[in-house]
């Protein structure tokens, strides 16, 4: 069980339901700029470059999550507790993740090399690793801005980011650009994200003393907190990659399109999630450190506040994936698109719930169990998941069936392993109660969902989203402090 720690009342993210409007409404924007990319590639490239393309940044995509394995979230609970160590752990943050990456640059050549493998693919990921670096360093100094508890002003710089990454992606493509300048030249807006990052950073910390901890200390700090949590993440990071380089051995050119569009759009819809554990961290920690029940109510608060928008996302992939597809030009190009985001709907679920319980660990200092237990199931990633993934090849034709299978399982796995760590029960009847409600008000979007011909479709989907909104409204779900535990 969790232990009790004493301490005076808890604090929380000031205004946290506005907070929380941001990130909503940025994932809003978020969600259609990677929607746009999305349609934009396949429309103006090849299916074959599009695969290209989709192995490139589902490998650097691998490296990203690797260098940081948890690691943003024990660096915002540690400017939580001392704000004085901000400056230190950007710079130590960042030299880390370069480290991290240039080694796996590295490697990877020297393999590639070996392997004889194909030099234009080798040439793009070997590019778009070097370009990642300045994409890390803006996520360092995001990870301390969220410790700080203003997360929405990383949710601002993110859909910058986002916005200005889907623009030059579509001058790009009508203009008809090599392939690997959608890897390089995005990277002059990573610059962009850097200084806003940045000036936001010092705009929170102006008038922060500096820490007497010495720099070397802390690049020390972070170096051991990484070799900790990479040691149990490192194997689930690779599955990504591993799959996809299984499905491009077995797999159709239209299965991998099918999966990939799955895979872009649950991972533009999984920012919510993150947003939400990065906003409830500073809030989980000085629960914990004030009251075990204090920590217990703010757990559930949260989780309550995540299902109350993953409960419509997971009804919209079920009922609305051909309706989104065909409206974006990828049906029936990808013909396995809907089936695969329906699939995709219960992980979906699942990371909601896994990210918040996350956060919960680390606010409570229990990051070495979740590790011990997350390196049992992780070393069964490099077996399952490919065997999974060939399998379904063989019975179905479809590789990216066993593919999202594995997903599932994994998630399902880890969820169950992090309420055992935190030894608590994420279920009571104010969260079954909350549930059955998001459930009931969501029945008319699932309607929504076989109405036939685009305008009625947008008018009656839009209606049912408002029909939810006011539901959740006159229920008193919504409101400016909507993440907090109260007594």
């Amino acid at each position: 069980m969790i232990a009790q720690h004493i301490t005076e009342e808890p604090l929380v993210v000031e205004k946290s339901g506005r907070q929380l409007a941001v990130i909503i409404l940025t994932q809003i924007l978020s969600w259609g700029f990677a929607l746009a990319s999305t349609y934009i590639l396949p429309k103006y490239r090849t299916i074959h470059e599009f695969a290209i393309f989709s192995v490139v940044f589902s490998v650097t995509g691998m490296i990203g999550a690797i260098a940081d394995s948890g690691l943003g979230g024990v660096i915002s609970r540690t400017v939580t507790s001392d704000t004085s160590r901000a400056r230190n752990l950007i710079i130590a943050s960042f030299a880390l993740k370069a480290t991290v990456s240039i080694s796996i640059l590295l490697v990877f050549n020297v393999i590639g090399w070996i392997i004889k493998y194909p030099v234009d693919k080798l040439t793009y990921i070997s590019m778009a690793i070097a370009c990642s670096l300045f994409g890390q360093l803006a996520s360092s100094i995001k990870d301390i801005i969220r410790g700080l508890g203003k997360v929405s002003s990383t949710s601002v710089i993110l859909l910058l980011e986002r916005g200005m990454n889907c623009a030059i992606i579509l001058a790009l493509a009508i203009t008809k650009q090599p392939l690997h300048s959608f890897i390089w030249v995005p990277m002059i807006f990573d610059f962009v994200g850097i200084a806003i990052s940045w000036t936001s950073y010092r705009r929170i910390c102006a008038d922060v003393t500096p820490s007497s901890i010495h720099l070397f200390d802390e690049i020390k700090f972070v170096f051991s907190q990484f070799l900790l949590f990479a040691s149990g993440s490192v194997f689930v990071h690779l599955k990504d990659p591993i799959v996809m380089l299984v499905l491009g051995y077995v797999a159709s050119s239209e299965a991998i399109g099918g999966y990939s569009v799955a895979k872009r759009l649950l991972g533009s819809a999984v920012f919510v999630p993150v947003a939400f554990s990065q906003l409830g961290l500073p809030m989980l920690t000085s629960a914990f450190l004030y009251r075990q029940e204090a920590f217990h109510r703010q757990l559930h608060s949260l989780l309550r506040s995540a299902l109350l928008v993953c409960i419509p996302m997971f009804v919209g992939f079920i009922f609305h994936g051909k309706q989104v597809l065909t409206v974006v030009g990828l049906y029936p190009k990808f013909l396995y698109g809907p089936i695969m985001l329906a699939m995709s709907a219960p992980m979906m679920m699942l990371l909601y719930i896994a990210m918040m319980l996350t956060s919960a660990i680390v606010a409570a200092g229990l990051q070495k169990k979740m590790v011990k237990g997350t390196i049992l199931i992780a070393c069964s990633v490099p077996i399952v998941s490919p065997a999974l993934t060939y399998l379904s090849q063989l019975l179905f034709g479809n590789a990216g069936y066993g593919a999202l299978t594995s997903d599932l399982l994994l998630e399902l796995f880890l969820v169950g392993l992090y309420v055992r760590v935190l030894g608590i029960s994420i279920v009571n009847k104010d969260m079954i109660g909350s549930v059955m409600r998001f459930c009931l008000l969501s029945i008319p979007l699932a309607l929504a969902g076989f109405i036939h011909g685009r305008p009625m479709w947008v008018l009656c989907t839009l209606g049912a989203i408002l029909v939810y909104a006011g539901g959740l409204y006159k229920m008193g779900l919504l409101h400016k402090r909507m993440l907090e535990a109260g007594e």
